[in-house]
């Protein structure tokens, strides 16, 4: 398995200007898997977070800046950007820690960002 490609492909599914539904993002995940970030509580309702961030930034795109993992799971770093309902830009530096299954499906997901950075970008006019 190439795990920069997997990262990629990952990360792509939630780009939310391709006008795409939720499916390609609940399809990464096992029955089961797992969602958490530093707003959001492990959850295994991936689904719902898809829609929070679709309704929070309406143009959402993710880059791939850095990853490394097997067939097992890994890290990516990347860059998010969008822009918030009311207007501000926000760009996002964070790293994704992630666990697969045997079927290189996701198990768990965690995102780490800086919520200072974002609350000082989201403030701004």
């Amino acid at each position: 398995m190439n795990w920069t490609e997997w990262a990629n492909d990952a990360v792509a599914t939630l780009a939310m200007s391709s006008g795409q539904g939720d499916e390609a993002w609940v399809g990464l995940f096992a029955p089961g898997g797992t969602y958490q970030d530093p707003v959001t509580a492990q959850t295994s309702d991936v689904a719902a977070v898809f829609a929070v961030t679709r309704s929070s930034f309406p143009d959402w795109e993710m880059t791939v800046t850095s990853a490394s993992g097997d067939s097992t799971g890994g890290v990516m770093e990347w860059i998010g950007r969008g822009h918030l309902p009311h207007g501000p830009a926000v760009v996002l530096h964070g790293c994704s820690v992630i666990d697969l299954s045997s079927e290189a499906k996701v198990v768990r997901w965690r995102d780490y960002f800086s919520m200072g950075e974002f609350a000082r970008q989201a403030s701004m006019p």
